[in-house]
């Protein structure tokens, strides 16, 4: 489990890189502990490619970091749908 700054980071790098879905996210952060996951996932994942972006890391790894980045993106635009249909 995630620190509560770190979902709450998370969660606002989220909203910056998805501003239609900035209430839903909110809301499901508040209510589901999955949400409160990927969040805090995407905060360490998303500071690691900031650090990996500021070192001048080697492409492939820059590449593995955005590629973790947007499938958490994704996993959380199925969560949003997916909740909506409930």
């Amino acid at each position: 489990m995630y620190r509560p700054d770190q979902v709450q980071r998370g969660m606002k790098r989220l909203m910056l890189r998805l501003p239609a879905l900035r209430q839903r996210l909110r809301e499901l952060v508040a209510e589901e502990g999955e949400a409160q996951l990927l969040c805090g996932a995407f905060d360490e994942a998303a500071g690691a490619l900031d650090e990996l972006r500021k070192r001048n890391a080697a492409t492939n790894i820059l590449e593995e970091y955005e590629e973790i980045c947007a499938e958490i993106e994704e996993d959380l635009l199925r969560l949003c749908s997916r909740s909506r249909r409930v």
